[in-house]
């Protein structure tokens, strides 16, 4: 079985490898910046900041969170409310009820699976 660690690992450097030529340089300068903004905003701000962002590199990034979280090995809020995926902001707010303890968990989540995300960007040349 492979650790927390080892998952987001994967999944962060097939994520970084998996971008299209025209996406690749923004997305992986959004990632590098993006454990900081978990960190600075929170959870739902930085949440909000990439679903309004409008480019393909915002929405790729999206949509790994939203899958490394919505899997139950990563998330207990995943497994305890059975969600399909995890989205926590719909069209007018919190589309989900989130204790504050479940949201400082998933915020933790967050930032770990961000910083394999920044250091894949790294690696793979974001700033180049």
């Amino acid at each position: 079985m492979k650790s927390l660690e080892q998952i987001r690992a994967e999944r962060a450097f097939a994520w970084a490898q998996d971008r299209p030529v025209g996406e690749r340089a923004e997305s992986l300068r959004l990632a590098e910046r993006l454990p900081a903004m978990f960190q600075t905003n929170g959870l739902l701000a930085a949440w909000a900041f990439l679903r309004g962002g409008g480019t393909a590199a915002h929405s790729s990034l999206l949509a790994t969170l939203s899958g490394h979280l919505s899997d139950p090995v990563v998330s207990r809020w995943t497994a305890n409310h059975g969600q399909a995926s995890f989205e926590p902001l719909g069209e007018r707010g919190l589309s989900v009820p989130v204790e504050p303890v479940e949201l400082r968990e998933l915020t933790a989540q967050a930032i770990a699976y961000a910083n394999w995300l920044k250091r894949a960007a790294a690696a793979l040349g974001a700033g180049a």
